[in-house]
């Protein structure tokens, strides 16, 4: 029977494997390879010990424009005049007129026998380019917000979700894991420094550089309890600096982190890995410093 959803189990494999419980089976040169998840229980299934009678699988699917778009549009990415360029070009690809393509596009639909194919390409695999076709042209000729789902389209919306989501999960892991050994212990807690630190893992570098500044921005006020909260960060610099509770040094570094996440704030790019990690790099020094000062 159909198995359950990809949130269910990606958690069930994921518990696994922190319990170290998998097997990795692969030919001697490496090139093939399976894997066990849960050899305690496939030992138990080996010995007769429990009836494991229930086979669930995956039903194969491929989400197409119309799915994609309605999952990305949750994340205010309208990318439609995109899917009709790329459903196009793979029809070119596969052997359809340009000239066949621009006469449907035009208002000719009833006659498509000049459609021809590459004759090695199956019928499911002609069938899956022009419904991704028709899907986008459907989505390019529509207003976002007249585009309305039928039950179909909004299962298949919702499975194409689960798997942009784990994909998006699985190539950040590795990332996640490079940039976290880097990090320096820190020996108190901070909550604004700690959400722009995940924010850098988690490679979203503007909202990073932005927590950094408020997580800086805090222990100045901290430091001069006495700024009004209308008083910007250059005023609090100088006070904190005049009053002798921070260093000429820290302060031009201050300074400089401020300046940057003003650009950043209004850029419409995210900042470079680089840059990000040397702007993290330095809020955390400044509020390790001011945190026992």
């Amino acid at each position: 029977m159909p198995g359950p959803r990809l949130p269910v189990v990606f958690k069930e494999i994921t518990e696994r494997l922190l319990h170290d419980d998998w097997l990795r089976v692969s030919t001697e040169d490496g090139k093939r390879k399976y894997y066990i998840v849960g050899c305690d229980d496939q030992a138990a299934d080996l010995a007769g010990e429990a009836d494991f009678s229930h086979s669930e699988f995956p039903i194969p699917t491929k989400h197409g424009p119309l799915s994609e778009w309605a999952t990305r549009s949750q994340l205010a990415d309208d990318s439609r005049p995109n899917y009709l360029n790329q459903a196009r070009k793979s029809l070119e690809r596969a052997g359809v007129p340009t000239a066949a393509i621009d006469r449907f596009l035009t208002g000719e639909t009833d006659d498509l026998s000049d459609w021809t194919f590459d004759p090695a390409l199956s019928f499911a695999e002609r069938a899956g380019l022009c419904s991704n076709f028709f899907q986008a042209v459907r989505l390019s000729f529509s207003n976002a917000r007249s585009v309305e789902l039928d039950s179909d389209e909004v299962e298949e919306a919702n499975m194409a979700r689960e798997k942009i989501c784990l994909a998006e999960v699985t190539n950040k892991y590795s990332k996640i894991v490079d940039r976290w050994e880097q990090l320096e212990r820190l020996s108190f807690d901070d909550p604004l420094l700690m959400e722009a630190s995940k924010t850098f893992l988690y490679g979203f570098y503007r909202a990073s550089v932005v927590l950094c500044a408020s997580a800086v921005e805090t222990q100045l006020k901290r430091l001069i309890p006495a700024a009004s909260d209308r008083n910007g960060v250059s005023d609090l610099i100088k006070a904190a600096e005049t009053a002798k509770l921070i260093e000429p040094d820290l302060a031009s570094h201050a300074r400089d982190l401020f300046t940057f996440r003003n650009r950043v704030a209004h850029d419409s790019r995210d900042p470079p890995y680089d840059k990000a990690k040397e702007v993290l790099g330095v809020a955390r020094m400044l509020v390790t410093k001011w945190q026992v000062a």
